[in-house]
């Protein structure tokens, strides 16, 4: 996620849904990325710099070869280490996870494997992401 006046994910998909922490996001000069906070779940503005552990959100379809004929199936088997969610028809996963990256770093590895860094869109994403 990125701010800009505006915060905004990095794939592209509008900001729909927020899960600050109470008095977030900051406008603090270097605060200019957003984690979630292990904890709590909520979400916090934090220094893009700092190394985080991450997770990658790519598109089912990415990984479909041929193409189906049902856009999106029930199950879906992503690759490993990828796992797919039905409500967003996405893989999530950390690629060959290398141990925690710098937001610039994640999002790049990340768009190795065709994703991005997540972006979250509902509680249930959420819930799905903290369980894993």
């Amino acid at each position: 996620m990125m701010p800009g006046g505006n915060w905004t994910w990095t794939d592209g998909t509008p900001l729909d849904f927020t899960d600050w922490d109470k008095g977030e996001p900051k406008n603090i000069k270097g605060n200019n990325c957003a984690d979630q906070i292990i904890n709590s779940g909520f979400w916090r503005s934090d220094d893009c710099y700092k190394t985080k552990p991450y997770i990658c959100k790519v598109d089912k379809t990415f990984f479909d070869s041929p193409p189906q004929t049902t856009k999106y199936p029930i199950f879906a088997n992503c690759p490993f280490p990828f796992i797919y969610f039905q409500p967003t028809h996405s893989c999530y996963g950390d690629g060959n996870f290398t141990g925690p990256l710098s937001w610039t770093l994640g999002e790049e590895h990340c768009q190795a494997f065709g994703a991005h860094l997540t972006s979250i869109h509902s509680p249930e994403e959420i819930a799905f992401l903290t369980c894993r």
